[in-house]
């Protein structure tokens, strides 16, 4: 029960995160880019409604969960077994597995306007393979249908959680550049 009641949550998130968006598009709102910055399993939402909609201009990943589906169901995966209490088990439920795939933002890329993109990504990140992202870029280029732009910080010495406070002086910088 836990996990269908987390698994629909999650899809309430990124339908909620839609409605936000929309507002902020309309009419009554100032807004003339959209941009967000997000990261970890928090990229699931903003993964949906890149694929659903145009509504983002730019877009900031920081150690980005990108393929959710491929991840919960890689027993070699660090956390596969323990992500299944959160999002169920898709190897052994049908239930679950169509969840995921619903909300899985690798599993959902079409031919569609993508905005631009910034990654942050670690090559030691024992949370989130670095070749998720390697694997949403490439798939993104292969479909986008304009030419937005696609840049990729690879970083070798950080793990899931962060840098050092050098780099992440760094990274601050850079997104700020990026955002603005």
């Amino acid at each position: 029960m836990a996990q269908r009641w987390s698994t629909r949550k999650k899809i309430n998130s990124c339908t909620d995160l839609i409605s936000v968006c929309e507002f902020f598009k309309s009419k009554d709102s100032n807004c003339h880019t959209l941009s967000l910055v997000t990261g970890s399993a928090g990229v699931i939402p903003v993964g949906y409604i890149l694929n659903k909609t145009n509504y983002i201009d730019r877009v900031i990943f920081d150690a980005p969960f990108l393929d959710v589906y491929e991840s919960l169901c890689d027993l070699s995966q660090l956390y596969t077994t323990s992500d299944w209490k959160e999002f169920g088990n898709p190897i052994e439920s049908e239930l679950y597995k169509n969840s995921i795939l619903e909300i899985c933002p690798y599993c959902n890329i079409e031919n569609k306007k993508y905005p631009e993109m910034l990654f942050f990504i670690s090559l030691n990140d024992q949370n989130v393979p670095y070749t998720q992202s390697l694997k949403y870029i490439s798939k993104v280029n292969s479909f986008k249908s304009t030419a937005n732009n696609i840049f990729v910080d690879i970083a070798e010495n950080e793990t899931h959680f962060g840098t050092t406070i050098r780099d992440r002086k760094m990274v601050n910088i850079s997104k700020k550049t990026f955002l603005y």
